[in-house]
């Protein structure tokens, strides 16, 4: 089908065999990207590519049994340049926040020469009250390139006498070397989240208190199930603070976050509102918190869902990022990510039909949230006070 859309040549055969591989001119390859939906297929593919000769090797990896950790590296050991996790999408896009807290969004461009960045303008920033001339003089070698200012709803590129206010969002692209003296006018530092809190010990979490840990962070990391909490606490070796969540111990850690993330995922159900208004109040000024399960509620009372064009907003002077499709900063790789994990099951439903993949396949049947009318999830029937019916009895 691809050759009907694409130029491309195409080759149908196991992408794990040598000899296909070889077939295919992975031998003189200068990358060779293996993304099926099967890890293990994926993971060969690359050795087999790296043997044969090719230059870059890269493979997409659902299970982060294979991402290694403080275990096992399994890039370095079979030798394969790039390994892709479609979960750690979004702890990168909080990894910017936990590198920086002051700045909303940094993006380099023209090879690392010019900067954009992100910046909001809190009560006690130099830069609330002042004029756009006198932030950023014309004449100043070296200074801002371009500038625009975010007030609510309006995206507007002010003129000289305009005002800064407190709470505007003011969008910078200037020469990166010559960023620090802007940085300053909104109290920005090249200083890391100290704190960090991570409410939730998934796939999400353990991400971010990867990325946390590397800042020099102090990582504390709260959780429901203890067996988790050893898990993590042995992954890291002692170096994530673990502990349980309940609300005094969320209300004691949240007071101390320089950056809080709300990582709880109940698939199929509301998120619990784990965060109260008054423990954002309580929270310090300028501190940021992260609501990754916001298309589910999230976490937070004061939470409400953005988008990557106007990601955050402030309650009580904590920063917000609640942003309801985190992967979508990089929309190609997680459509692929997306694609290959869900192509197997659409084939098999146009396949077999609807009721009979539901009846042989448990996996699908799993995911069922109604059926001619029942709710067939635990979870949503217990978040919509709905009469939960077991998939197995109504698809019989």
């Amino acid at each position: 089908r691809a050759e009907e859309y694409l130029d491309v040549r195409t080759i149908c055969d196991h992408g794990a065999s040598p000899r296909v591989l070889e077939r295919a001119g992975a031998a003189d390859a200068n990358l060779v990207a293996a993304v099926t939906n099967s890890d293990e297929v994926n993971l060969i593919s690359a050795v087999t590519a790296k043997e044969l000769g090719a230059t870059l090797t890269a493979a997409r990896v659902y299970n982060q049994a294979y991402h290694g950790g403080e275990k096992v590296e399994y890039r370095n050991l079979l030798g394969i340049d790039l390994i892709i996790s479609p979960q750690a999408l979004a702890a990168f896009e909080i990894a910017k926040l936990i590198e920086n807290p002051a700045a909303v969004m940094v993006e380099t461009f023209a090879q690392g020469r010019v900067q954009m960045r992100e910046m909001i303008v809190r009560h006690d920033s130099a830069a609330a009250g002042r004029r756009i001339r006198d932030l950023f003089p014309p004449n100043r070698r070296g200074g801002a390139l371009a500038v625009s200012i975010s007030r609510g709803e309006r995206v507007a590129v002010p003129g000289p006498d305009d005002v800064v206010k407190e709470g505007d969002l003011v969008t910078v692209v200037m020469p990166t070397g010559t960023t620090s003296k802007i940085r300053e006018l909104f109290d920005e530092t090249d200083a890391p989240a100290q704190s960090v809190v991570i409410v939730g010990g998934g796939i999400v979490g353990m991400n971010a208190a990867k990325m946390a840990i590397g800042t020099g962070a102090r990582v504390t990391l709260l959780d429901v199930n203890l067996s988790r909490l050893r898990y993590i606490d042995d992954i890291f070796g002692g170096r994530v603070k673990t502990i349980m969540s309940n609300k005094l111990n969320i209300e004691e850690f949240s007071q101390v976050a320089d950056l809080l993330i709300g990582a709880v995922l109940l698939p199929g159900a509301k998120s619990p509102k784990l965060i109260s208004r008054d423990m954002i109040k309580n929270m310090m000024q300028g501190s940021v918190v992260v609501d990754v399960g916001i298309d589910q509620g999230g976490i937070l009372e004061t939470s409400r869902p953005t988008t990557h064009s106007d990601p955050i907003f402030l309650v009580d002077g904590v920063v917000h990022y609640c942003v309801s499709n985190m992967p979508g900063a990089v929309a190609r790789t997680s459509t692929y990510a997306l694609t290959n994990a869900t192509l197997p099951y659409a084939r098999e439903l146009a396949g077999k039909g609807l009721q009979k993949s539901l009846q042989e396949n448990s996996a699908l049947r799993r995911g069922l949230n109604l059926f001619k009318g029942k709710v067939t999830h635990p979870a949503v029937a217990e978040a919509l006070a709905k009469e939960y019916v077991p998939p197995e009895k109504v698809l019989s």
